[in-house]
């Protein structure tokens, strides 16, 4: 944006949020703050798919079928005011907390389809960080997706260097709310066990209702764990955990199917889990990303952002699925990609809650760091060329 303009944020209850929102947006006292769900009974409508979109994503989305009639109504109707809104402000930048469910996910659809610039603002999967990002968040953010940027990156920044190593001892456990679900030191003979770590999801969070790919449920997760377990070399086993803040549990189902070569383990610590594992499989969790700070090989079966060559390799069968664990049982994992990308999430992209609240970081920081980053990657020879 060329001149400032008064924010319009989707506001939040929770105090915290609503001022992480606020400073970035840089107007305290002025911004458009949208308290409300409205709806219009005229006005444009949206694409089905995006109808789709918003009612997989919804927290508790309905069940029967008239249920979901009524919601994709209210859906159109919301999006249609929406729209007639915005188009009624001076273009803008609309700020929301995370953006992808229901109303905010209609209401930012409208944002970007009348000409306002859009700020997603998310926890992040780092400590004392948070994402900030114009595209969307997970795997919907604008983090580039080609290594060779973090390696030009860290070619540039080498006083950048191992700054990731530093918040690697700063990652928390998040807390367990589950009864079944533990934080315990990991058992001494495990220790000498060979395993792949199989961290598995919240039910119907929208890292799988929208990036899940064809693990878009914790169910198919689990049965696509189970079948390819089968393939998996002697004195090697997956090793499952639901997680620590899910309120739909499988443990009895998992439970049932276990073998040698699939197990549940809901007591012992995660990150030792990660650490004493061969490798991690996730659909697109954060115990991925985190699993890379302790130099785990890792795979995703979803759509992740930190999916790419020469960091995290990504699953769309069982043949991959077995050709990954042949290649990480067999050898080291290459981590020089690896570093410069950890290196750049800590210094880069991810900022400072402190530095957001503060002023320090604000909407100019946001649109510097994404000119810099696409001025690199317009240095890269396209990829499949010699």
């Amino acid at each position: 944006m060329s001149e400032a303009r008064v924010p319009i944020i989707i506001y939040s209850n929770n105090k915290r949020i609503a001022d992480i929102m606020l400073a970035i947006g840089g107007y305290k006292s002025n911004a458009i703050l949208i308290r409300s769900v409205r709806i219009s009974l005229t006005g444009p409508s949206p694409e089905g798919g995006d109808v789709d979109l918003a009612l997989r994503s919804a927290t508790k989305p309905p069940k029967s079928r008239l249920g979901r009639y009524l919601k994709r109504w209210f859906l159109r109707a919301q999006y249609a005011w929406a729209h007639q809104f915005l188009s009624q402000q001076e273009p803008s930048v609309v700020i929301c907390w995370n953006g992808m469910k229901g109303f905010r996910f209609m209401f930012m659809l409208a944002a970007k389809r009348t000409g306002h610039q859009t700020l997603y603002v998310e926890e992040s999967p780092l400590p004392e960080r948070i994402s900030v990002d114009k595209s969307g968040i997970n795997f919907g953010n604008s983090v580039p997706r080609d290594s060779r940027f973090f390696l030009e990156w860290a070619a540039r920044h080498p006083e950048k260097q191992g700054a990731w190593s530093k918040l690697r001892d700063r990652i928390t456990q998040r807390q367990a709310t589950a009864a079944n679900v533990m934080e315990v030191p990991l058992p001494e003979e495990l220790q000498n066990e060979t395993y792949i770590f199989c961290p598995l999801q919240v039910p119907g969070d929208s890292q799988l209702t929208v990036y899940g790919g064809w693990c878009d449920t914790v169910e198919k997760t689990i049965e696509f764990l189970k079948n390819s377990s089968n393939m998996l070399p002697k004195g090697v086993h997956f090793r499952l955990k639901e997680h620590p803040s899910a309120d739909i549990r499988f443990t009895t189902w998992i439970k049932e199917m276990e073998t040698e070569k699939f197990k549940l383990d809901n007591a012992s610590d995660t990150f030792e889990l990660i650490k004493n594992s061969a490798g991690v499989l996730t659909v697109n969790s954060s115990v991925g990303l985190e699993a890379l700070f302790f130099d785990r090989p890792v795979a995703t079966l979803g759509q992740a952002f930190y999916a790419m060559e020469g960091i995290v390799s990504k699953i769309s069968s069982a043949t991959d699925l077995a050709n990954w664990i042949e290649e990480i049982l067999a050898s080291e994992v290459n981590s020089e990609a690896r570093i410069a990308f950890l290196d750049y999430l800590s210094e880069v992209h991810f900022p400072r809650e402190l530095e957001v609240l503060s002023g320090a970081y604000g909407l100019l920081d946001v649109n510097n760091r994404d000119s810099t980053a696409e001025s690199i990657l317009q240095c890269l020879e396209p990829l499949g060329t010699e």
